[in-house]
This record gives C-alpha cells, sequence and structure tokens, in this order.
C-alpha cells in the first residue's frame, strides 16, 4: 500500500512543478505582450501584425491551465494527508437516503397528528 501512495505523490509533485512551470511561462509571455517587449525575431514576425494577440491569449491560456494544475496539486494532496473528504456517488446517494428517510419520517409523524385532530 505504501508504495502506492508514493507513487501517488511522486505524480502530485509532478503535476506541481509542470503546473508551476505553465504558470511562470504564461506569465512571462504576458509580460512580454503587455510591454510590447516583441521586436522583430523571425519566428514572432512570421505571424505578421497578430503576433502580439496570438501571444495574449497563448499567454491567457498558459495562465489558467497552470493555475489549475496547481489547484489540483494542492487539493489533492490535502486528501491524501486526509485533510479532505473526496465525495463518491455511493457516499452521495447515502446521504440522499438519509433525507428522505428523515423527510419521510416527520411527513408520517405531521399525518398522525392531523388524523389524531380531526378524530
Amino acid at each position: 500500500m505504501k508504495h502506492k501512495l508514493r507513487q501517488k505523490v511522486t505524480h502530485l509533485t509532478v503535476k506541481f512543478v509542470l503546473g508551476l512551470a505553465t504558470l511562470t511561462v504564461g506569465l512571462i509571455c504576458a509580460g512580454v505582450v503587455m510591454f510590447q517587449a516583441t521586436g522583430s525575431v523571425d519566428v514572432q514576425s512570421s505571424l505578421g501584425a497578430l503576433n502580439r494577440y496570438v501571444l495574449g491569449l497563448s499567454s491567457f491560456i498558459a495562465i489558467v491551465f497552470g493555475a489549475m494544475l496547481c489547484n489540483d496539486a494542492w487539493v489533492l494532496r490535502g486528501v491524501l494527508k486526509g485533510k479532505h473528504e473526496v465525495l463518491t456517488y455511493d457516499s452521495i446517494v447515502k446521504a440522499y437516503q438519509a433525507l428522505y428517510s428523515v423527510y419521510l419520517s416527520k411527513s408520517k409523524s405531521e399525518s398522525g397528528t392531523e388524523e389524531e385532530e380531526e378524530s
């Protein structure tokens, strides 16, 4: 069991490092676009006048994707440490059944008191 847990922790570390790298690249690209630091580099000039828009959109996507990866790693690390509980389909069904049984017992008790008042 410990081997499997160690494998999950390694997976989370890789996910966090990948997310942090993606977030950093996205922020650097956003800085380049915001401060118009795009010189006439051959790779960027191949897009012509659209190079700022393509770089801006790709940096926005990289920032969002990197933040999502970092968030996933933090939340899953908390789940593995036992700080949070993951809801499964079975636990949701059991909670719904418990609420429904409480509702039924209340409705039966209310209908029983109404019958007693009428007689």
